[in-house]
């Protein structure tokens, strides 16, 4: 399959989340924000950025998109990531990322390091699971978000947790919505 094919998919899934008929590519909990908001919500923890065309805005993470550039802040550690076709590259703190995003049959696989941990998330429209930096998830489509668990560092009970995604991400490349999925996906 090629990468407009697999990208029209993921977009076609966060456009009908939108519309409350389906889900966004990412498996956590995934509803689709009508305020274009991020948010992840895993226990007790909560972090929400606000989606616009120039990047992630909110508490914890601060960054702008500058051609195929992401730069800002995140969780208090500088943020400069390289994003291009397949591929997302740099530095989340002085921890590197080189994470490859391919096109499956059925969704995304991203395999790489994401701040300097070992990552293998597969995304697709019904689920998604795997590790991406300190976290892994096991999460699937349930009505209109997805919902399941995460685990930090192999530390303590799986936690319930959701991610709501803003509609606007199906305007993002794969390697885009890769990148700041990682961002907020990848704290623990």
């Amino acid at each position: 399959m090629n990468r407009a094919s697999s990208s029209k998919r993921i977009r076609a899934v966060v456009a009908m989340l939108g519309v409350g008929l389906g889900l966004p590519a990412a498996a956590l909990t995934v509803t689709v924000s009508q305020k274009e908001e991020l948010q992840l919500h895993a226990g007790d923890t909560v972090i929400e950025a606000k989606l616009s065309k120039d990047g992630l805005l909110g508490p914890n993470v601060q960054v702008q998109r500058y051609g195929s550039a992401i730069r800002g802040r995140a969780f208090n550690a500088p943020v400069s990531l390289q994003v291009t076709e397949g591929r997302v590259s740099g530095q989340v703190g002085s921890r590197p990322v080189n994470l490859q995003v391919n096109q499956s049959n059925d969704g995304v696989d991203v395999n790489g390091l994401f701040a300097g941990q070992l990552s293998n998330l597969k995304i697709r429209p019904t689920a998604l699971s795997g590790r991406i930096g300190h976290c892994d998830y096991d999460l699937t489509l349930a009505g209109d978000h997805y919902s399941g668990f995460r685990t930090c560092d192999g530390q303590g009970f799986p936690i319930p947790t959701t991610l709501q995604l803003p509609s606007g991400m199906s305007s993002l490349s794969d390697a885009q919505q890769v990148a700041f999925l990682g961002l907020l996906l990848s704290k623990r």
